[in-house]
């Protein structure tokens, strides 16, 4: 069982980033403050994650649901695959989803009003490579699926897509 706090930094909206998006203002970074549980038995995960922005961004909250299996496939490869589920309060999904009355002006967009909900749902593989005892490689790809509020937002509907694709390739370094 693992459990603790979490301060994360999470990138915000600007406007002149994409046409779709003029009119309704920026969205600022946030600076995420929470906490998280994880229990794992053998190769299964399963944990929860709840954050809420102290920074003024999207002034929101978010919980985050996942469970996940990791299994050691060849010496120094580990494969991971995983789903994760993400409700959002009605401040978060108004910042990122709703359009209020003088955006609505702004933008020629119709007026929306985003509701608490849950946000997406999603899938993820990765696979890790152990270069020595501290170096790792990483590759990860995902899927995440937006719902309710987040799918319906003319923003999405009208400019966007609920498909989001998700996929990296990162370097760690083990303390």
């Amino acid at each position: 069982l693992q459990a603790g706090p979490i301060v994360r930094y999470r990138f915000g909206r600007d406007q002149d980033d994409n046409a779709a998006l003029r009119g309704l203002g920026d969205v600022d970074g946030s600076v995420e403050v929470g906490g998280f549980v994880r229990w794992t038995t053998g190769p299964w995960s399963v944990g929860a994650t709840v954050v809420q922005d102290v920074a003024g961004g999207h002034e929101g909250m978010l919980a985050e649901l996942e469970a996940g299996w990791r299994t050691t496939i060849a010496p120094r490869w580990t494969l991971g695959l995983g789903g994760q589920l993400t409700w959002a309060d009605g401040r978060y999904n108004q910042s990122f989803f709703g359009s209020a009355q003088a955006q609505s002006l702004r933008s020629g967009r119709a007026a929306y009003d985003a509701d608490a909900g849950i946000k997406d749902v999603g899938v993820t593989a990765s696979l890790d490579y152990a270069v020595t005892r501290n170096w790792g490689l990483s590759g990860r790809v995902g899927y995440k699926r937006l719902l309710g509020d987040a799918a319906d937002s003319p923003l999405v509907d009208g400019s966007g897509s609920p498909d989001q694709f998700l996929g990296g390739i990162f370097v760690s370094y083990r303390f």
